[in-house]
């Protein structure tokens, strides 16, 4: 080795590897898990390859050795670039093709955006998180955190907005909603102890109950849609249980430690938790993003219905008719009795039979009514089966009386 090279290299130990030459710049170098400073210390079975007490320019330099946070930060910056390349290619060649409006493009950037930004944050954490500056890691982590929430909202704006892309009024509720938990989530970041290791179980449970919140939105799409037997729900709900199950799967590598826990000190710089934690999380966004894609393809090759109106006026409508039905029947039973009585014996000859017939057509047109009002709503019919068996029965039974006195005034005559 060359001579100049040879003075600026460090013999480090690599797990229980032999003393391997590693080229760092000079004024770093690779602790133990014992030597460095408190706030470091998270994860005591990766004993060694840690950096620490760096300034600022010597961090942004450390982005080039080998260290314990390698594969964290590039695995998170290659996430970065592939977010951002297919931003490039989405705008420019997959959202024309699709006939995409201008939402779309900007529901798009906005994900792809979240996603770019969340891998950032992390980039920047760990490749900060040695600073010597407790206060300069400790904001570096927060803005981990934050890089987080932007992330699963990323994940929420896409999916919401294409899951009730026929139904704003649902649409709105639940953006709004989700926007409000992720504010909360950067408020709790302002407590002081909020970054500390006596709240990290309560950091896991925060960001579990906003990522876990996804699932009510997701089970009252799914019965808006007609239940699981409809197409758009067989087509996207397993996409959305397979986000979940890596999402999951990600979160247990990095609350147990494994495999490392098994395995202390031998898997410093490759195959530890949290790396496979990274490597998840930017197959979850992938696959999110391919998700994405595909039900705003399925979106615009099957449209929403002409008609498909604000659903907080029509269903206050619909509350306020099928509240009102039963008197409005009840009246007309009462209307008919006292037509009959009063024309007992004077009503020419069918006109009974006309009375019965406008009668029956008012009972199809409140019948039409109901169904038009809900079933339009859920965008499919078969899910209104039962609504609408129930309310024909109690129409039934209001309309009965009134054809039993004109059948009776039938046969007087």
């Amino acid at each position: 080795m060359h001579q100049k090279l040879l003075r600026s290299a460090h013999y480090i130990e690599l797990g229980s590897y032999q003393y391997w030459p590693v080229l760092v710049p000079r004024g770093i170098r690779l602790y133990t898990y014992e030597q460095i400073p408190v706030f470091l210390k998270d994860n005591p079975y990766i004993t060694d390859g840690y950096r620490a007490y760096l300034p600022s320019r010597l961090c942004l330099k450390s982005l080039f050795i080998l260290s314990n946070e390698t594969v964290n930060i590039w695995s998170h910056l290659l996430g970065f670039v592939l977010f951002f390349t297919l931003g490039i290619y989405d705008l420019t060649a997959v959202l024309p093709a699709a006939g995409a409006s201008r939402e779309d493009f900007v529901i798009c950037s906005v994900c792809l955006f979240c996603f770019q930004v969340c891998m950032l944050c992390s980039v920047g954490y760990h490749l900060f998180c040695c600073h010597r500056s407790e206060k300069t890691s400790r904001r570096w982590m927060a803005l981990d955190y934050a890089g987080i929430s932007i992330g699963i909202l990323g994940c929420y704006v896409s999916g919401v907005f294409y899951a009730f892309y026929c139904n704003n009024y649902w649409r709105q509720v639940y953006l709004i909603t989700v926007l409000a938990m992720i504010l909360a989530v950067f408020f709790a970041q302002i407590h002081p102890s909020y970054l500390t290791q006596q709240w990290h179980r309560l950091r896991s449970i925060i960001f579990c109950s906003v990522s876990g919140y996804g699932i009510i939105p997701t089970i009252h799409w799914v019965w808006l849609n007609g239940g699981i037997g409809a197409s758009i729900v067989q087509e996207f709900a397993p996409r959305v249980v397979v986000m979940y199950f890596i999402a999951a799967v990600a979160f247990l590598f990095y609350i147990s430690k494994v495999p490392e826990r098994y395995f202390p000190g031998q898997l410093n710089y490759l195959g530890s938790s949290h790396q496979v934690w990274h490597i998840l999380a930017v197959v979850m966004l992938y696959w999110w993003h391919q998700s994405t894609v595909y039900i705003m393809q399925y979106r615009h090759s099957r449209p929403c219905p002409e008609y498909s109106p604000d659903l907080s006026t029509s269903m206050k409508f619909l509350t306020l008719r099928l509240w009102t039905l039963p008197n409005e029947l009840r009246a007309m039973k009462l209307r008919t009795e006292a037509v009959l009585f009063l024309t007992s014996g004077l009503l020419p000859a069918g006109w009974a039979s006309i009375l019965l017939g406008v009668l029956k057509n008012q009972q199809d047109c409140l019948g039409s009514e109901i169904n038009f009002l809900f079933c339009n709503q859920v965008q499919n019919r078969s899910s209104c089966t039962g609504t609408m068996e129930r309310w024909a029965v109690r129409l039934s039974s209001q309309i009965t009386a009134v054809f039993f006195l004109l059948g009776k005034h039938e046969q007087r005559k």
